[in-house]
């Protein structure tokens, strides 16, 4: 596979099956925003860097860093080292291009696909995901479009929502890491959203060539919505037991770790049930899962040869 700058080739998204499924989540509570230290060196080189951008108009936006991974050891030098990063952050954009995404969010939105997929394309200068992770009111010029900006056949082709120029401000990061070889003996999560909408992206690993997923669910117990509040996220961890049901990722199935071999259902209304534990007292919710934001099972996307 080739990579550049402004292209990640992510194919092989797998279209999952309509079930109804009941799973089990044991939360463990972190309150950092982030695990990325923004004390440590950046060595590899400036790059432009795709995003997923979600959420509701008439609420919050989020961007999603669309990674790729180097192997067990990622190391300082080659091209993809700049890509070896999970990122989610909270944004807002220029008031033009906000009115546009509002705009095409209406008219594409439907009752079997809510939540319609926008992604963007860097054009300022070149910089490193950890200045965006860790700049205070990071802001860079980008191209945003509706649908795949990498073209990417498996979502809508991409259409320019505005004949200019966006700027995108990070408000906050969310959660943000460097691949550094490391697993994960449960399929993990990280819960994030506001009192309006909820997501569960995929805890990323590279141990194994992880993939991409963020679910949008729904009547989230109050007890966690306050603590997501302090906390910013919530990591969960699904164990693969009898209860859980979870789904095969395609072209994972040898994978040993849970974490990179078992992904959520998808499909619009299912019910998931969440047990957390908070200050040592279990909390148990159900919440519905309202659509899968984005996927891709990154079979590819290892560092080339």
């Amino acid at each position: 596979m080739n990579v550049n700058d402004n292209a990640l080739e992510k194919e092989d998204v797998m279209f999952v099956k309509n079930l109804l499924v009941v799973c089990t989540f044991l939360v463990s509570l972190s309150s950092l925003a982030q695990s990325f230290d923004c004390s440590l060196p950046t060595p590899e080189m400036p790059g432009l860097h795709n995003m997923v951008l979600f959420g509701n108009p008439s609420d919050q936006l989020y961007a999603y860093h669309l990674p790729l991974f180097a192997g067990q050891v990622n190391g300082e030098n080659g091209h993809v080292l700049m890509h070896v990063y999970q990122g989610l952050f909270s944004v807002k954009l220029d008031g033009t291009t906000m009115m546009a995404y509002k705009q095409k969010f209406l008219q594409k939105q439907t009752t079997m696909n809510p939540i319609p997929f926008f992604s963007f394309s860097p054009r300022g200068d070149r910089f490193k995901v950890p200045e965006m992770i860790c700049n205070e009111g990071f802001t860079t010029s980008i191209l945003t479009v509706y649908g795949h900006v990498e073209s990417n056949p498996q979502f809508p082709a991409p259409e320019v929502l505005v004949n200019q120029l966006s700027t995108i401000t990070k408000e906050k990061t969310i959660f943000a890491q460097r691949f550094n070889g490391s697993s994960k003996s449960e399929l993990s999560y990280i819960l994030f959203g506001t009192p309006q909408q909820y997501y569960l992206a995929h805890y990323l690993t590279d141990d194994e060539n992880s993939f991409d997923q963020i679910v949008a669910i729904k009547n989230l117990d109050d007890q966690l919505k306050t603590h997501l509040i302090s906390t910013q996220n919530i990591i969960l961890e699904v164990p693969p037991n009898e209860n859980t049901n979870l789904l095969i990722v395609d072209g994972h199935q040898g994978q040993h770790s849970p974490n990179n071999r078992l992904k959520l259902p998808s499909a619009a209304g299912k019910t998931v049930t969440l047990n957390a534990m908070i200050n040592g007292v279990n909390i148990q919710t159900t919440v519905q899962i309202v659509s899968e934001v984005y996927f891709n099972a990154n079979t590819d996307l290892s560092i080339e040869p």
